[in-house]
């Protein structure tokens, strides 16, 4: 899924329309489309301000994350709660390298233990 696709569906999971994202960010309603549509860019300048409308993380954006924009998952919680961690992880300045690579090798069990149910 590109950049457009994942701003669409965070836009949806929002339920804001086109024009309101638009207005707010200052674009067009036709140039918010295009970009969703995979047809034009977003500045980082734009991005950021989108990120700001709606309310996510642009990490979130630029590494696709699946349970949040995988159509079968349309659960806003879940959206909100990963988009949370990142911030903190981003802004956290108190933890310790070996602090975070104990969060990693959490994330990174439970994410083996998941595959291996789903097998």
């Amino acid at each position: 899924m590109d950049i457009g696709a994942r701003i669409r569906k965070i836009r949806k999971l929002k339920k804001m329309t086109l024009k309101e994202v638009a207005s707010k960010v200052g674009i067009s309603i036709s140039h918010l489309s295009e970009i969703e549509n995979g047809r034009n860019c977003i500045s980082l300048s734009k991005l950021i301000d989108l990120s700001e409308v709606l309310s996510f993380n642009p990490a979130l954006i630029l590494n696709e994350i699946p349970c949040i924009f995988d159509d079968s998952n349309d659960n806003i919680a879940t959206y909100e709660l990963i988009n949370d961690i990142t911030d903190e992880l981003i802004n956290c300045n108190y933890l310790y390298v070996e602090d975070l690579r104990e969060i990693y090798s959490f994330i990174l069990s439970k994410k083996e233990k998941y595959e291996k149910e789903e097998a």
